[in-house]
């Protein structure tokens, strides 16, 4: 019970350090991608040590290989579990793959060095490189989804903490009051926008873009990009009349002008 206590208390702790909480979640979350390159990993090593178990067991049947060469091949290449363990080796760190080369007889020696090679070579250039990168994108994918959520938490916050007693309103007033907090200064760093241009953000929570209890949705940037245009074509309307006015009283004032003379 002591020990249970002691790891409890040790998990409060990665709350309290951010940089480790987000460590220990990145951890947690590269454990699908961990389970699937294990077996992608298992599949392509079953498929070559078949192959160099074959090998091994067809040297232990020949005549002109000598006891020892048979025992270094069979403890190498013996069966399928010794040969998945080798290959392993050989890409890990584990055991130099000169050696794993050297348990094969000289009389089949060329063929299978260049399938050992291949091996090598794809293993080291094309698997552990891709799996390098799908565990970076992974990673850069959940920092990104957990720094939207961060900001998502501190807008929340901000604004509810500054609507008083009307949840889900503010008025100008307030907005003008929460803009001068240090409160807010942080979030507009955290978005990329400067104390001035916080102010345009009132008129995008009047048009109801951002709510005080849930990020912006598709339909409310579809939503707002309609009104945008149907505020366009009012203003080319209004523009194309008075154009017209301006045209009509431009044409009265010249036949005023010619009566006149």
């Amino acid at each position: 019970l002591f020990r249970i206590g002691r790891l409890a208390r040790l998990l409060r702790m990665l709350r309290l350090i951010p940089e480790l909480k987000s460590m220990v979640y990145l951890i947690m979350a590269s454990f699908p991608s961990f389970f699937w390159t294990v077996v992608l990993m298992l599949l392509m090593m079953y498929s070559f040590s078949v192959y160099f178990t074959e090998v091994a067991l067809d040297m232990a049947s020949e005549q002109n290989v000598s006891d020892e060469e048979k025992a270094f091949a069979m403890k190498t290449w013996g069966s399928i579990s010794d040969s998945i363990l080798s290959l392993y080796m050989s890409i890990s760190g584990g055991d130099d793959w000169r050696n794993m080369i050297d348990a094969f007889s000289s009389n089949s020696k060329t063929s299978n060095v260049v399938v050992f090679a291949g091996y090598i070579a794809f293993a080291t250039l094309v698997m552990l490189n891709l799996v390098t990168g799908v565990f970076v994108e992974g990673a850069q994918k959940i920092i990104k989804e957990e720094r939207a959520q961060e900001i998502m938490r501190m807008a929340c916050k901000l604004f509810i903490d500054a609507d008083g007693d009307n949840p889900g309103e503010i008025t100008w007033n307030q907005f003008v009051a929460l803009a001068e907090t240090p409160g807010m200064g942080q979030y507009c760093e955290a978005v990329g926008i400067s104390s001035e241009e916080a102010y345009g953000l009132f008129s995008i929570l009047v048009q109801g873009c951002i709510k005080l209890r849930a990020e912006a949705r598709v339909i409310d940037i579809a939503q707002l990009a309609e009104i945008f245009k149907e505020s366009i074509g009012i203003l080319d309307r209004r523009t194309l009349a008075t154009h017209k006015l301006l045209a009509d009283l431009s044409s009265k004032v010249r036949a005023q002008t010619c009566i006149g003379a």
